[in-house]
């Protein structure tokens, strides 16, 4: 029988209008729930206008993908049968100088007797020193997908740890950030698939960004990300059983 170790592709992150309007950069001024997406220091990093000793932030976006018109999902060229969604939803907390946060990114796709449900979670917690100029942070990503195709339904989870850094501030207005994510390898749980998939995994990643802002009378923000994932070693990986089988 196979046993396969498939990659998943990461989650997209819809995330704020904000982001969204930047290119989908956004690690050099992420702040609050959503910005537990790109660096788990983010619940602790406060905007400039955020003063209050104690503060709250919630996010949640859904967005259907071929939900009532056809739609290319698989990008072939012309609709298919599949269907999909994608939804961020998170909450966080900060008390002077810490934060801690938890943010859900939920992939899904479904068509005829075949359903495929990727969720990536964010928990972590972070503080800030220096009147805010140095914001460190930690936590764990999980990973979790449910499949079900012709009839057999399997489920996979595991996780890892990530931390990351923000300078604010530190020459007029520009901000660095870094943020560094470990493999995940979400070993299956319960089922089977034919083929019989052993894992799903998401390869490590490195993100650093930099972002500068004017907060003047016409407010005016711009980022760049860099993102490196590690490589891709289980997208054709096999047990020596199978590949015997296939040779």
């Amino acid at each position: 029988m196979a046993d396969l170790v498939v990659d998943a592709t990461r989650t997209l992150t819809l995330s704020t209008a904000e982001v969204v309007g930047m290119g989908g950069s956004g690690i050099g001024f992420a702040t609050g729930a959503s910005g537990l997406f790109f660096s788990p220091e983010a619940p602790a990093n406060r905007r400039l206008e955020t003063r209050s000793t104690f503060s709250l932030s919630a996010t949640f976006n859904h967005h259907g993908i071929g939900s009532f018109l056809p739609s290319d999902v698989a990008n072939l060229g012309e609709a298919g049968p599949w269907s999909g969604a994608m939804t961020n939803f998170g909450v966080s907390g900060v008390y002077k100088h810490v934060g801690a946060g938890l943010a859900v990114a939920v992939l899904s796709y479904q068509a005829d007797d075949a359903s495929v449900t990727l969720a990536e979670g964010h928990l972590s917690g972070g503080g800030s020193f220096w009147d805010g100029h140095i914001v460190a942070g930690a936590g764990w990503r999980v990973l979790t997908l449910a499949a079900e195709s012709d009839g057999k339904i399997a489920t996979f989870g595991g996780s890892g740890p990530e931390m990351g850094i923000t300078l604010n501030r530190l020459w007029g207005g520009w901000n660095l950030a870094a943020t560094v994510r470990s493999e995940v390898e979400a070993d299956r749980t319960s089922g089977k698939l034919e083929p019989d998939v052993r894992a799903v995994a998401v390869p490590a990643q490195i993100t650093v960004g930099m972002g500068w802002y004017d907060d003047g009378t016409r407010p005016l923000r711009l980022a760049a990300d860099i993102v490196l994932d590690g490589p891709v070693e289980h997208g054709v990986a096999r047990s020596e059983e199978h590949t015997s089988e296939l040779q």
